[in-house]
């Protein structure tokens, strides 16, 4: 309905209209990669978490072709209907695109949504209640979602690693979050996140990342065995062009995204050094550091805390 309706033609212009100069920018390559990454939930240790509990004869790589296209397929139909719908809402209101767009990411939701659903209802009274009450409903579900997940990766390591039983590995970790959400209400809180996350998403993710393919492809060698393996359970097969895309094709990009993340996190840390370098470097690698020092000898380390405490009972 909004691809036809009085100003649909200006927003979809804002998103097909090719800008050159757009290409230029690091910024643009840094938030398509980041984007990418996060939408299919890629290092958030979801994707190995989850996939725990799938059988084990299942056709994974018909899986990931249907998350996938999937997946863009849902994000084409999402932006066509937003910015159809905002270059609708800015003709109505006689106002330039930008000032409804505003910020986008979450501003989209909660304020151009709300008004999208309004004029639907102008069109066809009733049906803009009920969409907004499934879109929301669907947000609100999408959450719980991402709570879990993201969680979830943080209470298996304690589960299955340390051995913690899973009620209070997830209290533990519900507490941890907590805290931290307490510290970041004030005022400055959004520069801090973005500091940590410049060390944690912008360049661990990528680093690890790296790390992953060096140790599949050629310290373990296990790239045969997933072959083998998949194409013994799946009707799409894996051959050249999947090893091609693991061995060139997938470290290529996550050096060029590694690359322009350090760009862009340089020219942060001139401009704001205290936040992205201090702060930033401070949690983005000795926490890091610390909890992978963690898990990697949670044995040795409780062994010698066994030690210890046998000493000081002789005593």
């Amino acid at each position: 309905m909004y691809m036809v309706s009085t100003g649909a033609g200006i927003g979809l212009q804002h998103l097909f209209e090719p800008n050159i100069a757009k290409l230029k920018e690091m910024k643009t390559w840094t938030s398509a990669f980041g984007s990418g990454f996060f939408t299919l939930s890629i290092c958030t240790a979801a994707i190995i978490i989850f996939s725990g509990y799938a059988p084990k004869n299942q056709d994974n790589t018909n899986q990931a072709f249907i998350i996938v296209f999937g997946d863009v397929l849902v994000a084409m139909i999402a932006a066509i209907t937003i910015f159809a719908g905002i270059g609708n809402i800015a003709t109505l209101e006689n106002k330039n695109f930008e000032e409804v767009f505003g910020a986008g990411e979450t501003s989209l939701v909660f304020s151009v949504f709300p008004k999208i659903f309004a004029e639907i209802n102008n069109v066809t009274y009733g049906l803009g209640n009920f969409l907004g009450i499934i879109f929301f409903l669907t947000v609100f579900f999408a959450g719980i979602s991402s709570l879990i997940m993201a969680t979830e990766g943080a209470t298996s390591p304690l589960h299955l690693d340390l051995n913690v039983k899973r009620l209070p590995a997830t209290i533990i970790v519900a507490g941890v979050a907590m805290m931290l959400g307490f510290i970041l209400v004030f005022k400055n809180s959004a520069l801090l996140i973005d500091g940590i996350a410049s060390w944690v998403a912008g360049l661990w993710q990528l680093i690890i990342g790296i790390i992953e393919i060096i140790g599949v492809c050629f310290v373990w060698k296990k790239i045969q065995i997933i072959c083998d393996y998949n194409n013994k359970n799946s009707w799409i097969k894996l051959r050249r062009l999947f090893k091609l895309t693991l061995f060139v094709v997938a470290p290529l990009v996550l050096i060029i995204s590694i690359t322009m993340n350090f760009w862009v996190f340089v020219n942060n840390i001139i401009s704001q050094p205290f936040i992205f370098a201090a702060v930033g470097g401070i949690v983005g690698i000795t926490v890091v550091v610390m909890l992978a020092f963690i898990l990697a000898f949670n044995k040795e380390i409780k062994q010698l805390f066994q030690k210890i405490w046998s000493e000081r009972k002789k005593r």
